[in-house]
Formats: structure tokens, sequence, C-alpha cells
């Protein structure tokens, strides 16, 4: 729940989400803003069974509280519809942190990801940080960094993601910001082509975020 629908009808004061196949299961909704020609209504929280990751229910609206009538009109009055979708688990998330440049493709992995195109990361608390996800697979998401221009004290922020653009829920993973590492010198300007030759490259910033095994040379 807590998403906030906008239907386009006058007078409005409540919203009604009905369940498609069973008109006793139901939650009304109180209007939080009425204009001339829109009413908003929060979504109430609503129960998914265990067996289905989405459901699909009507909308429906009031306009003095007991009388509801379909939140369209047409020639068969059918009314708008609201799709619940179930939280997506998340349990790791690579790379761990990038540069504040941005640029870094972030893979997401938990279970239940949703194929919308409404899917969306935010990194931190910045609406500025908020990036368009990529539905890879049901247990994947990509989501591309951009650039982060204040550093805050730690440079490590929550990792959010949104099914619909406007909830955001904190999938318990942490990416870290770093500043580039700049590289002034290299130890040894040629090798065999067979490889093997060690090159010891100096510079500053190695060792903000990197370690063996992570650190690597192009």
């Amino acid at each position: 729940g807590g998403a906030i629908i906008t239907s386009n009808l006058l007078s409005n004061t409540l919203c009604k989400f009905q369940n498609i196949n069973n008109s006793s299961k139901f939650i009304i909704s109180t209007a939080i803003s009425i204009t001339e020609n829109k009413i908003t209504c929060p979504t109430p929280e609503w129960d998914l069974d265990d067996s289905i990751d989405e459901e699909i229910v009507y909308v429906y609206i009031s306009i003095n509280g007991q009388d509801f009538s379909p939140s369209i009109t047409s020639s068969q009055l059918i009314p708008l519809t609201f799709t619940y979708l179930r939280d997506t688990t998340f349990t790791s998330l690579s790379p761990t942190g990038g540069p504040t440049k941005g640029g870094s493709s972030v893979t997401l992995e938990g279970f239940g990801m949703k194929n919308i195109s409404s899917l969306m990361c935010r990194f931190g608390e910045d609406s500025e940080m908020i990036v368009s996800a990529t539905y890879l697979n049901k247990f994947q998401i990509l989501c591309k960094t951009i650039e982060k221009s204040i550093l805050t004290l730690s440079n490590i922020v929550k990792v959010y993601t949104s099914l619909n653009g406007q909830n955001f829920v904190d999938s318990g993973l942490f990416f870290e910001f770093y500043s580039s590492p700049n590289i002034t010198s290299i130890d040894v300007n040629g090798g065999i082509n067979e490889g093997g030759t060690i090159v010891t490259l100096s510079g500053t910033g190695f060792d903000v975020f990197g370690e063996i095994g992570i650190t690597k040379c192009r």
C-alpha cells in the first residue's frame, strides 16, 4: 500500500479497491486531495495470497461515502484497474562500490523480480540519484549509477528499488561511492607477448575501495 492513485472525476471523496472475481473482498481508502477534476487516494495494504505474486483489482469511487461507481465512464462502465505486486526480496549486489563519476553497472540479486517498465533504483536518499532498472531475469535486475557530485562523510549509501517509480523500498543492501584512482607512472613499459611480466602502477587512491581479488588491470 501507499501508492498514490489519481482519478479524473468531479467531487470525489472515497476510493474502493475491489477483487475482480470476489466483490466481497475490498478495501476503502479516503481521499487525501480533491480538486475540481481530480481525487487522490492512497492505496491501502492488500493481502496477497501466498500462491500469487500480484493481483489486479478494480477501482471504484464514491462522492457520498456510500454509493460506489466505476472509476471510468464509458458505454460499458468498465472500471479502471490497479495491480498490487508482492515486494521483491534482495540478497546481494555486485559490484558493491563504484566511482563517483557514475557508469557502474550494478546487478542486484534476489527473488521475485518483476519485468515492468517502471522498475527503478535509487542510490541513497537523494531523488537525483534515481535511475531506471533493467530486468534481467526473475532473480536479477541491473541498475547503472549516475554521477554523485557531492561526497558524504561515509560515501556508503543504501540502495532502494521501486516497482512503480513512486514507492521506494529499502533493499537492505549498500553501495559505496569512491573517487577514481589517479595513475601517475608505470615501472615497466614493455614485456614479452607470452605475458607474465609484473607491472607496478604508481599513483593515489588505490586503497580507497580496492582489495586483492577485486582490483583488476586492463
